[in-house]
């Protein structure tokens, strides 16, 4: 799955934003196009060729999806690893998938690190933020600037990611053609298409968040990406995004900024009907006067936390697992509303069966 051809028709557009000192700062696809060319020349300069495993081990932020691109593009397989995880997981997982390198933030460069006297196979940890002594993302991006390379096509047979569900369970092959494949259902699904703003607030160590950051990107989407420590309300605001997936811990703060409790039981149903109205005006569609009145008083009651970093515009919500006791509110709020019933989203993306092997 290589996307070069589709970001060059894109060079102008939005591509990937965050949020920096209160406002957002934005990425062209010509820049990105730009950053992965120069980060799969520095991986060629470690070595990494056709048929080796290169592991990111790091939180959703825009190296992940440069270093995963520029993975595809030498024709190897990326391993993403949760950053969570502990030692002996990543240990487990570096070692049964042979990883050449591994590309890691924060204190997972340490433990990386201390694992490769353990872990012959794993030849370089390379930093995203600057260390001494070692390869990182900027050093990277200057040696595939000096000595760029052509990318190497992969096949629809070729393995595109090495996944593990859990640290002990077998390894699952994903094949490009596979996920070429799910792409297209999630674009389908969620009517995707150039110029939609959106968020993917899951980890993409998950395999349903990473397919969903796949189809947005690759249908020309501007892609959010808000600060996992900020609450999504806020993290939101001067977005309007049109599709949101997310965990359902950062849906359940955003279900409670809407106090349904607060109300009598009676009117809880109506409050709620009243949201799905006022969300289906904002999309064009025509109501009756009942559904008028009831969306009327849904909007005075919707806080303006909730209302104005949404901005009226989303269609759809995906949750990373089930939403529990969130789920009415959540569901008022967009006319789609997707949960994920298993709960590392690895076989799932939005309905879509991903089949690995």
């Amino acid at each position: 799955m290589l996307c070069d051809e589709r970001w060059h028709a894109l060079w102008g557009a939005d591509a990937v934003g965050m949020r920096l000192g209160g406002s957002w700062w934005w990425v062209a696809y010509k820049e990105l196009q730009l950053l992965v060319a120069a980060f799969r020349g520095g991986l060629a300069s470690l070595g990494v060729g056709e048929g080796d495993a290169v592991a990111i081990v790091a939180a959703n932020r825009l190296e992940w999806i440069v270093a995963c691109h520029a993975t595809y593009g030498r024709r190897a397989s990326v391993v993403p690893i949760d950053p969570g995880r502990s030692a002996d997981e990543c240990r487990h997982v570096l070692g049964e998938s042979g990883a050449r390198v591994a590309i890691a933030d924060g204190d997972a460069v340490t433990a990386l690190r201390e694992l490769q006297s353990p872990l012959p196979t794993l030849r370089h940890v390379v930093a995203l933020e600057p260390r001494a002594g070692a390869p990182t993302y900027e050093t990277l991006l200057d040696a595939g600037r000096r000595r760029p390379v052509a990318p190497i096509v992969p096949g629809p047979t070729d393995v595109a990611e090495l996944v593990y569900r859990s640290p002990r369970d077998p390894r699952a092959a994903v094949t490009h053609g596979t996920i070429d494949a799910a792409l297209e259902a999630v674009r389908v699904r969620l009517s995707l298409a150039a110029g939609d703003r959106v968020v993917v607030a899951a980890p993409w160590a998950r395999m349903a968040a990473r397919m969903h950051l796949h189809a947005m990107l690759t249908s020309g989407c501007a892609v959010a990406l808000p600060d996992p420590a900020t609450p999504l309300p806020t993290g939101l605001a001067g977005i309007e995004p049109s599709v949101v997936f997310s965990t359902p811990e950062q849906l359940g703060r955003l279900a409670e900024l809407v106090d349904v409790s607060a109300l009598p039981h009676a009117l809880r149903p109506l409050l709620c009907r009243g949201m799905r109205a006022a969300a289906r005006r904002r999309h064009g569609a025509s109501l009756g006067p009942v559904e008028r009145l009831f969306a009327a008083l849904a909007e005075r009651m919707l806080p303006d936390a909730v209302r104005m970093p949404l901005g009226g515009r989303v269609r759809s919500i995906i949750s990373n697992g089930p939403l529990g006791r969130s789920a009415d509110v959540v569901q008022a709020l967009a006319e789609d509303v997707r949960q994920l019933s298993d709960g590392d989203g690895s076989q799932t993306t939005s309905g879509v069966d991903v089949p690995v092997g």
